[in-house]
């Protein structure tokens, strides 16, 4: 539902907006509204301009003769050393995952192993998965609204002060605008420098 289509109407306020959905925007989500439970999950929003989730992180389902098998158009493994994804991928999220190493012999990058995310039926599942887990869940904790939305491009961020708080209006492609208390700008460096020069980043 949420993670597979584009959203045309956005909330008013949030107090916690988070823009860019891949690992870090992601991450940042979950862990405020579902792990720590520091932010009502109801109140924080997830914006991404494209229509999936994952950012730099390419998860692709559907594909002709390739059943339910994910193909990964970016980022597709890790190892045990690199604690996050790792400890949130095993310990937190229990996703299941497997050696990308022949074996488990190690030598993927150096002596250690590499691991996919998988399904149930063994098959690679897409590195995304995790992405899509940490932000469904951020979903089902918002309660009946909706927490990510797909398809807002954001074009221009400008002070938007309430109540005598400092707060931000983020104005999104069309003309749709969302006013956040707080504001965690998750983008590359290119999606910034299209924001219009009027921008304030408020924090």
């Amino acid at each position: 539902a949420a993670l597979s289509a584009a959203d045309a109407d956005l909330p008013k306020h949030c107090s916690f907006a988070v823009v860019g959905a891949g690992w870090s925007g992601a991450y940042a989500a979950w862990r405020l509204a579902v792990d720590t439970s520091s932010v009502n999950a109801s109140s924080v929003c997830v914006f991404e301009a494209n229509g999936r989730v994952g950012g730099r992180i390419f998860s692709v389902h559907g594909l002709p003769s390739f059943a339910d098998l994910a193909v990964d158009g970016g980022g597709y493994r890790f190892q045990e050393k690199d604690l996050l994804p790792a400890q949130l991928v095993w310990d937190a999220l229990k996703l299941p995952t497997a050696c990308y190493d022949w074996r488990c012999a190690g030598g993927c990058e150096g002596d250690q192993n590499c691991y996919v995310v998988k399904d149930a039926f063994g098959n690679n599942a897409g590195y995304a998965t995790a992405i899509e887990t940490m932000l469904g869940q951020v979903e089902a904790a918002g309660g009946p609204g909706r927490q990510v939305h797909l398809a807002a491009r954001l074009t221009s961020i400008e002070a938007a002060p309430a109540a005598g708080r400092a707060a931000s209006r983020l104005i999104f492609a069309g003309g749709r605008s969302v006013t956040a208390s707080k504001v965690l700008l998750n983008l590359p460096s290119n999606a910034i420098e299209y924001l219009s020069r009027d921008s304030t980043l408020l924090g």
